[in-house]
């Protein structure tokens, strides 16, 4: 089957989300074999995206100037909202972080390089042989789980709807005859 590397890790994450589910051992052994089939396409991309030992070192530097700059608890801890550190100084924070990205541009930029290479990957087409069941072997799941699975679905009615479609006739085009 051909699909996007994006798909595929789409995929992988539809049955990693279903894997523990008690269901036939049809739907179970696809399952089992397409994690197998996947997994090092998925441990490479993983390995290709972690962060380098310099972009390391400027995210703890980032981190440690946001502590800095940031309010306080009177507990001396961290005020974050909405998933962010509340600055105390953002002007003296600003100019610390333009230092910083200064001081680590070249891992910056190659980090930039690294991650454009990576979206072109996940976009580009490959062919994995997808075990496929039936969809009548399929759990009951929501939509949005039987869309990260659909790549391993046989439609076994679609022959039949599409031939059903061509067979009948509306109203409108029986009054025509």
């Amino acid at each position: 089957m051909k699909l996007a590397r994006r798909e595929a890790v789409l995929l992988w994450n539809g049955l990693n989300g279903v894997a523990e589910v008690k269901a036939g051992v049809k739907f179970a052994y696809a399952v089992a074999k397409n994690l197998r089939l996947l997994k090092g396409m998925i441990d490479t991309l993983q390995a290709e995206s972690r962060p380098s030992p310099e972009v390391q070192k400027f995210e703890q530097a980032r981190l440690r100037l946001c502590m800095e700059h940031c309010e306080k608890t009177a507990d001396n801890k961290p005020v974050i909202e909405e998933g962010k550190f509340k600055l105390a100084d953002e002007p003296a924070f600003q100019e610390g972080l333009v230092k910083l990205k200064e001081e680590y541009a070249p891992a910056l930029e190659a980090a930039a390089q690294k991650a454009a290479a990576i979206e072109q990957q996940l976009d580009e087409i490959i062919e994995l042989p997808i075990h496929q069941i039936a969809i009548e072997e399929m759990p009951d799941f929501s939509a949005t789980q039987v869309d990260l699975l659909l790549p391993m679905v046989i439609d076994t009615d679609a022959p039949t709807r599409e031939m059903s479609k061509m067979l009948s006739v509306s109203p409108a085009e029986e009054s025509k005859e």
